[in-house]
Parts: structure tokens; C-alpha cells; sequence
């Protein structure tokens, strides 16, 4: 009966061997076969890695600049800046456009719509003054008339 237990047991720790062997036998081609990938990834490497350099660089060159220039200047003046820069570009793209489209039609197609509003107000207004207070001649007479 001990005879079979130490058999069984010389068995079993036989296959836990030769499974840790063989995982460790695993892990080594493993590693053979990324040294083989990374072997051939050679010339990749001379062009990847001073990329990421100088990207790196570029970005601490612009983060310090950025601090530099908030802590110099504060918020307010950054952001008018950057309001300057919004009104800037679309000044420029409506330019894009009317050169594209003509200044003439550009202009007459800007402000037609505007003027038509502003003159239909300006009719409305007249009416209403003339309608309740028609003694009034002018505009600054009404407002007299209105708020003695």
C-alpha cells in the first residue's frame, strides 16, 4: 500500500514537472518569437522612436509656452484674443465668399433683408405716433408728449 502511494505520488509530481517544463518551455519560444518580431521591427524602430521624440518635445515646447503666456497675461486678455481670432475668420470667410459670389450681389444680398426690417419698423413707428399723437410733428416732440 505504500509502495502504491509513493508510486502515485511519484506520478503525480512527475506531471507537475513536465507541465511546468513544458509551460516554461512555452514561455521561452514565446519570448524567442517576440525577440524574432522585435528583431525584424528594427528599422521601424529608427523612424518611430525619434517621431515620438520630437512630438514629445513639441508638446512640452507648447504646454510651457501656454503656462508661460496664461500666467504673463491671465484670462481676459486670452480671451479677447481668441474672440479677435473668431471675429477674424469669419470676416475672412464672408470676404472668401463675396469674392467668390460678386461684392455687389454680396452686399445687396447681406443688407436687403436688414433694410426691409428696419424700414417696416420705421413705418410701423411713424403710423403708431401718428395715430396717438397726432398733434406731434416730430419724434422728439412725441417723446415730450409722452413723458412730460
Amino acid at each position: 500500500m505504500r509502495a502504491a502511494r509513493s508510486s502515485a505520488r511519484a506520478a503525480a509530481a512527475t506531471s507537475v514537472g513536465a507541465a511546468q517544463a513544458a509551460t516554461s518551455a512555452t514561455r521561452a519560444t514565446s519570448w524567442v518569437g517576440l525577440e524574432t518580431a522585435l528583431g525584424s521591427a528594427d528599422e521601424g524602430v529608427v523612424v518611430v522612436v525619434p517621431l515620438a521624440l520630437v512630438i514629445g518635445v513639441a508638446l512640452a515646447i507648447a504646454a510651457g509656452l501656454g503656462l508661460l503666456v496664461f500666467g504673463l497675461f491671465g484670462v481676459e486678455v486670452l480671451l479677447g484674443i481668441a474672440v479677435e481670432i473668431a471675429f477674424a475668420s469669419v470676416g475672412g470667410a464672408l470676404a472668401w465668399r463675396a469674392r467668390r459670389e460678386g461684392w455687389l450681389r454680396h452686399a445687396l444680398r447681406r443688407t436687403f433683408t436688414p433694410m426691409l426690417g428696419l424700414s417696416a419698423v420705421t413705418a410701423a413707428a411713424g403710423w403708431a405716433l401718428h395715430h396717438w399723437l397726432p398733434q406731434a410733428h416730430t419724434v422728439p416732440q412725441a417723446l415730450r408728449l409722452l413723458w412730460p
